[in-house]
């Protein structure tokens, strides 16, 4: 019976759609695709008018008025691209409820057509964006491949599901004629769906770093490196590339590696979304040519898009050809660093091999002697939990405060004028105490964020609660430099910091009425608390990633900066859009508060248990969601454009496509109820008709009973032999009970084998994917600190400096340096972690992740020495930061080694 149930669980996890598997995933693709045409709306391609003359308006956008076809086309993909974003993660949602709620699985059809359109909107924008005329014949042929291919893509994976369908039902006739050969077939079963999760794993794997490196590379496109003319002098265009005058081979070198990484990270997430797609992390003989040709293409576009990224890097970020080699030296020079710090780890003595985990040798042991086996497995997966969440949040906590440090609100200085130097804060020399509020907060939270992600692998920490009080720190910490930073009187931070308080205490109200029903407190079965768990990730992955987008574009507003003071009485660091537009200035700064805000409480709710479970039973926080998102949505149409007829397309866009999808889902649901109730009618009618048959079979059986009352003398004697046989058949059975019952303990001491080995794998996995994920944000933050330097880029040819150089070469040429190298280095390091993480012979290596785990460290401080250079911190402030940093792992230091000395003893 119980390998029954094994077997139906296997299939029921075996029909199941890759969509829902990777929903998590698919959700992050969504958010980040979401997020990079959020930032693309509000800064366009070309740039936008830093002054209103011969008529143009300041802040709109240039090529609006140079290239207006190529504008459009940008335009209305990027739009299309964020509102199908949207309605992908809204599919998503609700597909996932659905599947929690009700056991049947709605087709994946629509959801499936919006993100093929979705990845077409990008490509579209990424085209339009990057290139100066659209309707050019290669551009056009680049786009009709990638179109085809894509649909024909879509097409295969629609109809996989059949050809899947045919091959389980001949898997299942060859499972039922090996009749006998039970074990034989749970072994073959165990290792195929043993298999299959490393599928599983790689490929979840996989799509994260094609995720991150599709959203750079796109956001990297379309601003180029060393910016865009603001207007038309020294025989130039507005909205030409400055670097084009002086680095052209450069420049486009620079196009044609970053287009690579971006059209390669599209294929491999059309490829990893392919079901019948095998993956080999073992060396399986099995498979077929078509399967390993689909796996080559497969590294060859992840070699494609990580070289793709590094030659971008090293092409974009640098204007000199050594400066650029040096940066290729990089590479082997953190792949000296790792062979290096394996020399050193290699040598220790084997027997430690089984703490390679972190784990004692003898901890099975007290576990057993004390009885305690449920209660530290409990433990540990809180401890997993509050990890993940701490990971998550801390390490994009960690992108969005170095990208505002370097980038600081209000922009910069563009010329050294009246006793302003060129390259520092516009906001310093206006509102000192105002930037200086922001930029405290800001650099709190990113140290503190650097912190937890250094101490998050250590689990006494996590059991005193210590990483939660850090991140509402972290929280706190960018509610204070979001209300510096994006306001610039009193009364307006007030109102945005109150937004967080009426979210919190709405979700209070709302909790108190919901739960006053008896019902409510009794939802505590083991399939509610599951639910629990995946709706607090789904709600905690959307709250993080839009904390961290809202966050940057409160910063830096849509159409940027006034630059300087003028005769019309603009002032330097104020907002373009509230001169021009003051209402919709106001709209789009409190929406994109009010999502801010409502994320952050959304964050500071599910960091307890005891305040989330009755929010998510009650729907509280679902709420704060939908709300977030409309003021999300809300936000985009108000600052995307200063035209009034615009916005109004978008929201009919987003009606549009929302009541076609909604329509869609509604005829597949009625279709799978209709299934559902004939299925139910047909099992009715099968319960009903045994019971007439057992009716039968026993008046036979009376019936055959009748003539057994007059026995002859021989079938007495039949019956006696007939006995003796059964004893002697009785003491074989008790010699195989025996037999059974070592067979029995054998079978026990494999599981237990079996079950620790599964624990190894699962622990290795949680730290591959700890490290993927640092290094692929890392990866993505250096890359565009890289592209775009601190302080900005000179605007013309003057005094000796050449136009598109960084201003901080020139002005602060020695803490530039420690910025540029110290950002290439954590780049670099990046990169190679993350070809390291990819390789599967290595990852059998205990050494790997001891060197992975110090390789991020050092990756980590390299950013810490660049967010310090960049952001042009005083000594003082410098010195206070390092001692900030420094006491606290070096407490965390001296708390472990007390620890171990105390477990000695």
């Amino acid at each position: 019976m119980a390998n029954g149930h094994s077997t139906e669980d296997q299939e029921k996890v075996e029909e199941k759609p890759l969509e829902l598997l990777l929903r998590k995933y698919l959700l992050l693709l969504a958010i980040m695709a979401a997020t990079v045409t959020y930032a693309a709306g509000f800064n366009p391609p070309g740039g936008v008018w830093q002054d209103t003359e011969a008529g143009h308006l300041a802040g709109d956008s240039i090529i609006r008025d140079t290239y207006y076809p190529r504008y459009l086309v940008f335009f209305y993909c990027n739009a299309a691209a964020f509102v199908l974003s949207i309605i992908v993660i809204i599919l998503i949602l609700s597909l996932a409820i659905a599947q929690e709620k009700k056991n049947f699985w709605i087709p994946m059809l629509p959801l499936r057509v919006a993100m093929v359109l979705d990845l077409l909107g990008l490509v579209g924008a990424y085209a339009a964006g990057t290139s100066r005329a659209v309707l050019k014949p290669r551009n056009a042929w680049v786009l009709a491949v990638i179109f085809v291919y894509m649909v024909i893509q879509l097409v295969l994976t629609s109809l996989s599901s059949c050809t899947g369908d045919g091959k389980k039902e001949e898997a299942k006739e060859q499972l039922q004629t090996a009749d006998g050969k039970e074990e034989k077939i749970n072994k073959l079963s165990q290792s195929g769906h043993k298999k299959e999760e490393e599928k599983e794993r790689r490929r979840k794997l996989l799509l994260l770093l094609a995720t991150f490196v599709m959203s750079v590379s796109y956001l990297a496109g379309l601003s180029a490196p060393g910016g865009y003319w603001d207007s038309s002098k020294e025989g130039h265009n507005a909205g030409d590339l400055v670097m084009r005058e002086h680095h052209a081979i450069r420049l486009k070198a620079f196009f044609v590696f970053n287009a690579a990484a971006f059209v390669m990270s599209l294929l491999i997430i059309m490829l990893l979304l392919d079901k019948q797609l095998v993956i080999p992390l073992l060396q399986d003989q099995d498979q077929s040519m078509t399967s390993r040709v689909r796996t080559r293409f497969l590294k060859a576009y992840i070699i494609i898009a990580l070289v793709g990224l590094v030659g971008a890097y090293a092409t974009g970020s640098s204007r000199n050809s050594d400066t650029t080699i040096y940066v290729g030296c990089l590479v082997f020079a953190v792949l000296a660093c790792i062979l290096f710090l394996k020399v050193i780890i290699s040598p220790h003595p084997q027997g430690s091999a089984s703490d390679s985990n972190g784990r004692p040798s003898n901890g099975v042991k007290k576990n057993a002697s004390n009885g305690g086996v449920q209660t530290n497995t409990s433990n540990a997966d809180i401890l997993e939990k509050a990890q993940s969440l701490v990971v998550l949040l801390s390490t994009l906590v960690t992108t969005v405060t170095y990208q505002a440090g370097l980038i600081p609100p209000g922009g910069v200085w563009q010329e050294n004028w009246k006793e302003h130097e060129a390259g520092n804060p516009i906001l310093l020399s206006i509102q000192p105490e105002r930037y200086k509020v922001f930029f405290y907060c800001n650099s709190i939270a990113f140290a503190v964020s650097l912190v937890i992600i250094i101490l998050v692998q250590y689990k006494p920490i996590l059991k005193h609660h210590i990483l939660e009080l850090a991140m509402i720190m972290d929280l706190f910490g960018l509610i204070g430099a979001y209300s510096a930073g994006s306001c610039r009187d009193v009364t307006t931070s007030i109102y945005v910091i109150a937004l967080a308080g009426v979210v919190l205490f709405y979700v209070v109200i709302h909790v108190i009425f919901i739960t006053l029903d008896e019902d409510m407190g009794k939802k505590d079965g083991d399939k509610d608390k599951k639910d629990e768990g995946k709706r607090r990730k789904r709600l905690l992955l959307f709250a993080v990633l839009c904390t961290t987008l809202t966050y940057q574009a409160g910063l830096t507003p849509p159409g940027g900066f006034w630059l300087k003071d003028d005769e019309f009485g603009h002032h330097a660091g104020k907002p373009v859009l509230s001169y021009n537009y003051p209402r919709r200035y106001k709209a789009f700064l409190y929406c994109n508060s009010m999502s801010f805000m409502s994320s952050i409480a959304v964050i500071i709710l599910l960091v307890n248990p005891n305040l989330y479970k009755p929010a998510i039973r009650s729907y509280a926080l679902s709420v704060c969601t939908a709300v977030g998102m409309f003021a999300f949505m809300c936000a985009y149409a108000a600052g995307s454009t200063q035209h009034l007829k615009t916005p109004i397309y978008i929201f009919g866009l987003v009606a549009l496509v929302l009541f076609i999808m909604i329509v869609v889902l509604i005829c597949f649901v009625k279709k799978e109820m209709k299934s559902a109730n004939s299925q139910d009618e047909e099992e009715r009618v099968v319960q009903k008709s045994p019971p007439a048959q057992d009716e039968d079979v026993i008046e036979q059986e009376t019936q055959t009973l009748k003539p057994s009352e007059t026995m002859s003398a021989d079938e007495i004697k039949e019956d006696d032999r007939t006995t003796k046989s059964v004893d002697i058949e009785n003491a074989g059975e008790a010699k195989k009970n025996t037999s059974n019952e070592t067979n029995e303990k054998e079978k026990q001491e494999r599981a237990a084998t079996e079950s620790n080995e599964k624990e190894d794998e699962s622990k290795k996995h949680t730290k591959r994917k700890y490290f993927m994920l640092l290094g692929v944000l890392a990866a993505s933050v250096t890359y565009q600190a890289g592209l775009n330097p601190p302080g900005g880029v000179w605007q013309g040819n003057s005094n000796g400096r050449a136009t598109g150089n960084p201003v901080m070469h020139d002005n602060k040429r020695y803490r530039y340096l420690i910025f540029f190298y110290s950002n290439s280095a954590s780049f670099v390091a990046s990169v190679v972690v993350i070809i390291l993480l990819l390789k599967e012979k290595l990852l059998r290596e205990d050494w790997l992740f001891k060197v992975m785990n110090i390789t991020i460290v050092l990756n980590l401080l390299g950013l810490l020495l660049a967010y310090m250079a960049g952001s042009r911190m005083r000594l003082e402030s410098s010195g206070y930061f390092i001692a900030f940093v420094i006491a606290a792992l070096g407490i965390a230091a001296i708390h472990k080694i007390w620890s171990r000395n105390r477990e000695s003893k």
